[in-house]
């Protein structure tokens, strides 16, 4: 899985009016950390992720790119992303169903991160309605997705503004890697994750 094969964690944000320079001075930054998995998040701007790849090859990269669409066009955003080998992971939205991630999951060493629970003040518009069964609609969302690949393959977006939710969401995927952002600006709390989530 991921946490075996990285052997650092820092996740960041990098938006694309970064230059290379800094981006680079960032990396070597990651570089001496000492966590438990090495990990750049990284909004999409192609300049910058051939840069990373480049100069830091074993840095495992995260696409944000948050894609969702009909079977073809998803192949070909799929295609985009891993057969150029310069991302590892794309955030994907599986509102349209499963042929808009399948794709993804065809590329065997790549890793499909599904939005569920995200961090934003709206989200509550639709992850959190509650079904029919009595679930929320992102808890439904953790427990089809979970099917639809697998542990080494598939992770979840859960926001670290939801923190109190992470024992739940646990429970229902208890083997799948979290990604979870919105710590500090975005107004989740590190204490909150590791408290509910660990």
């Amino acid at each position: 899985g991921i946490c075996k094969k990285y052997e650092k964690v820092a996740v960041l944000e990098l938006k694309n009016a970064f230059d290379k320079e800094h981006i680079y001075e960032i990396c070597d930054q990651i570089a001496a950390l000492d966590y438990l998995d090495q990990t750049i998040f990284i909004s999409f701007c192609y300049d910058n992720m051939v840069a990373i790849r480049e100069k830091y090859p074993e840095i495992f990269i995260i696409a944000d790119a948050k894609r969702g669409d009909i079977g073809n066009t998803s192949a070909m955003y799929a295609r985009a992303f891993f057969e150029q080998g310069l991302v590892d992971a794309v955030t994907l939205s599986p509102y349209m169903g499963l042929d808009t991630v399948a794709p993804f999951l065809e590329y065997e060493g790549k890793w499909s991160v599904i939005l569920a629970l995200t961090s934003n003040p709206s989200a509550a518009d639709f992850e959190l309605l509650t079904l029919a069964d009595g679930r929320k609609l992102y808890e439904q969302v953790l427990l089809t997705a979970s099917e639809w690949g697998s542990k080494e393959n598939t992770m979840f977006v859960v926001g670290a503004t939801q923190a109190q939710m992470l024992g739940g969401i646990r429970k229902l995927v208890p083997d799948h890697f979290l990604l979870v952002p919105g710590v500090g600006a975005q107004g989740g709390s590190l204490r909150d994750v590791a408290a509910h989530g660990m």
